[in-house]
């Protein structure tokens, strides 16, 4: 999880430009909320995607994120508050508990969770709705197969053995680069790699030159629970 949070934290001034997909996701699944939440906590919050993108007035919205530098570039005001947590922590959900929130609701975050049943009971404990968007493991297949290597990320399948009882939408997005090279700027500037390593320099180089791939496909799951 440090690499992960390691990786947003450096890409979080470059984040907003190249995080159109994130920003698509968050409007998508804010416009599913039919009701008018008072109380919303937002987990893997980001730069403010799911805020920027809430239209009606609130009473207290709560903003987690594990970045400072994500936490900085949020949106604030008299009734924002911005908390440093990792969504793995067991100590958050007792403060979501404890403060009452209506609404719990997360965009293209939870993926990076390092169990993600222990996080699902978690929200499961909560007396709460909530609206979840979630990258699976066919996100970026394109690139698995060329470096034959496998999805840091949680497949659909455990997501939904995972969280039972939810309704559910699977969206598929696809994006057009102008080359292989391209690819590796949006992967570094949007955070989104995981911060780890999978291929030596050879290997990028080699996938460069080849130029074979200008598309990258994702595979994102809405579930919701109210």
């Amino acid at each position: 999880m440090k690499n992960i949070q390691k990786s947003f934290s450096k890409s979080s001034k470059s984040y907003n430009k190249n995080s159109f997909i994130q920003q698509e996701i968050a409007k998508i699944l804010v416009d599913k909320i039919d009701k008018k939440y008072l109380k919303i906590v937002d987990i893997g919050c980001g730069d403010g995607a799911i805020i920027n993108n809430i239209s009606w007035e609130f009473d207290k919205f709560l903003a987690v994120d594990f970045s400072n530098e994500m936490l900085k570039l949020h949106k604030k005001d008299f009734n924002i508050e911005t908390f440093k947590a990792d969504f793995d922590d067991n100590y958050l959900f007792k403060k979501i508990a404890d403060e009452n929130y209506q609404l719990l609701i997360s965009s293209s975050a939870l993926q990076w969770s390092q169990d993600i049943k222990q996080l699902f009971d978690n929200i499961a404990n909560l007396k709460i709705d909530r609206y979840l968007a979630i990258f699976t493991n066919k996100t970026f297949t394109e690139l698995h197969k060329y470096f034959k290597i496998n999805s840091p990320i949680i497949s659909k399948n455990d997501i939904l053995n995972s969280c039972r009882n939810y309704k559910y939408e699977i969206l598929n997005k696809e994006i057009q680069f102008e080359n292989s090279l391209e690819i590796l700027k949006y992967i570094k500037r949007s955070g989104v790699s995981g911060g780890d390593n999978f291929v030596s320099n050879t290997k990028i180089r080699e996938f460069i030159s080849s130029n074979q791939i200008n598309s990258l496909t994702l595979e994102i799951i809405l579930l919701w629970q109210t």
